[in-house]
């Protein structure tokens, strides 16, 4: 079912893109979950993602529909500079987020823009661990989204923030997880336009 759904998103995904600017994004990110407690630290998962958006823009204002393969580490670690894609044990998922923006800035030299929306996070999968399978996880979680994006010639950079609004975990998961958090996450995103 998992396939079926993955092929029906990229599907969709290529209908909306013909035709229109199409900018390959790559984004590190952290994410927090709302009820997790680890004794001494503030719990970050770290995690990166890269795809495609479309940009469909209709006079000043934007459509902006995504699709992205996403890895996150299952459970918090400490961010090194150094080593931003390192591997951990990961959750792997497929994200498709729709926004609509608007241009505050426009020209040739500068392009800066606000855009929010939904986004869906589809799981893919979970590496092999010893605390968490599959099963424990929500197949399907949703967020709000909003960010800024600036131009400044060819460089493109994106900072958003995603604010879920359903349960990461399970509710009846096989290992037993009572957790209700739901993921807020920060990223920061560099863009570069394919055609």
């Amino acid at each position: 079912m998992r396939i079926v759904w993955s092929v029906w998103a990229v599907i969709l995904f290529c209908n909306f893109s013909y035709g229109q600017d199409l900018n390959f994004k790559a984004n590190l990110f952290q994410s927090a979950y709302s009820d997790e407690q680890w004794p001494g630290m503030s719990p970050r998962h770290q995690g990166y993602s890269f795809g495609v958006d479309v940009v469909i823009p209709d006079g000043n204002s934007l459509i902006i529909p995504g699709l992205y393969f996403q890895k996150t580490s299952l459970l918090p670690q400490k961010f090194d500079i150094g080593k931003p894609f390192a591997e951990y044990i990961d959750i792997k998922a497929l994200k498709l987020p729709f926004q609509l923006g608007g241009h505050v800035i426009k020209s040739d030299l500068i392009d800066l823009n606000l855009h929010g929306g939904l986004a869906a996070t589809y799981l893919l999968g979970v590496d092999e661990n010893t605390q968490l399978i599959e099963e424990d996880f929500n197949d399907l979680r949703g967020a709000f989204v909003v960010g800024a994006t600036l131009r400044v010639f060819f460089l493109t950079v994106q900072v958003s923030y995603d604010h879920g609004f359903s349960r990461i975990y399970a509710v009846k998961g096989p290992s037993g997880v009572q957790d209700k958090s739901k993921e807020r996450m920060i990223s920061v995103s560099y863009t570069h336009l394919i055609y």
